[in-house]
Formats: structure tokens, C-alpha cells, sequence
């Protein structure tokens, strides 16, 4: 299977705001990033903690921000969304 950079197939057509939010992936991403940072302090004001990954390590951070790494995780390709996007 041939890959989108092979064949140059994906290009940037236009760099203006999209009339509907769902269609403009810098909107995607602010809303994305709003929400996980709404949810975490969410938690933490429920008292719960939160997992996530930070420099290649599963880490669980506990409401009053202490850090316990959970464990060394294995290197993994980089996902490329615009990649798997082309292929869809």
C-alpha cells in the first residue's frame, strides 16, 4: 500500500476558518485540548487521579499533584492522523 506522501496527494487547499467548527482540525484540537483539561481538574476536585504519558512513562498524578510513574512503555511508531485520514 502506497502511502499519501508518496503519491503527494494531500495539500493544503485553504488556511481560512471553515464555516462549521467540526470541519476546521485546529478547532478539533483547541476543543479536544479544552475538554481533557476540563476533565482533569474535574477529577482531581473529585479527589480522583488521573493517568496519562508523559516522556515515553505511564504516569498517575493524584489530586494534590504528586507523581508516581506506573511504568516505562515500549517505543511506538508516531501515529500520523493526516496519514490515516488519506487512507480512509
Amino acid at each position: 500500500m502506497s502511502t499519501c506522501k508518496e503519491k503527494q496527494a494531500v495539500t493544503k487547499i485553504r488556511k481560512h476558518n471553515r464555516i462549521n467548527a467540526f470541519d476546521d482540525n485546529r478547532k478539533l484540537l483547541r476543543y479536544a485540548q479544552l475538554a481533557s483539561r476540563n476533565a482533569i481538574g474535574e477529577s482531581f476536585e473529585a479527589g480522583i487521579s488521573v493517568v496519562y504519558m508523559k516522556d515515553g512513562q505511564l504516569v498517575r498524578e493524584d489530586p494534590d499533584h504528586e507523581v508516581t510513574v506506573v511504568k516505562k512503555l515500549q517505543n511506538k511508531e508516531k501515529f500520523d492522523l493526516r496519514e490515516y485520514l488519506c487512507h480512509g
